[in-house]
């Protein structure tokens, strides 16, 4: 790639490697590779989304998802490789870890005692107190499992 003033880029290497380690990419590749990382994490949601057996929602009309987000890929792919860029290798465990302490405390405020003292709300199913408990107790299982 070529600077604007027809000097090699000095912060980039044509390699699939992309810029040097040593090298600093440019704020607005930063902008950029933030972007083409957002678009790629929506897409891999909504497929997963779509074949999911989810418990307590199913999705209705979807579409061809290889025709309808096919060309969306490709333009990803050749962005991707253009730029140079690597996939980012994130953490697994620590994502699991905060989805499931988002969960425990979603279910802390639902609790029983809760849903009485701050909401105002005494229509809590029977069942409810058994079923907070069990799932309280799942979720900071699998916390301890990490």
């Amino acid at each position: 790639m070529m600077a604007a003033t027809g000097e090699p880029d000095a912060n980039r290497s044509d390699g699939p490697g992309g810029p040097p380690s040593s090298l600093r990419p440019t704020p607005a590749l930063e902008r950029i590779v933030v972007l083409l990382r957002h678009i790629d994490t929506q897409l891999s949601t909504v497929k997963q989304e779509v074949s999911s057996n989810r418990r307590l929602s199913a999705l209705e009309g979807v579409p061809d998802l290889d025709h309808v987000l096919g060309p969306l890929e490709r333009a990803l792919d050749i962005a991707a490789n253009t730029l140079g860029l690597e996939p980012a290798v994130l953490d697994g465990r620590r994502a699991l870890r905060g989805a499931l302490h988002i969960l425990w405390a979603d279910l802390i405020d639902m609790s029983p005692e809760k849903l009485r003292k701050h909401w105002g709300l005494y229509d809590i199913p029977d069942d409810w107190p058994q079923l907070h408990r069990q799932l309280l107790a799942a979720v900071e299982e699998a916390i301890a499992q990490l």
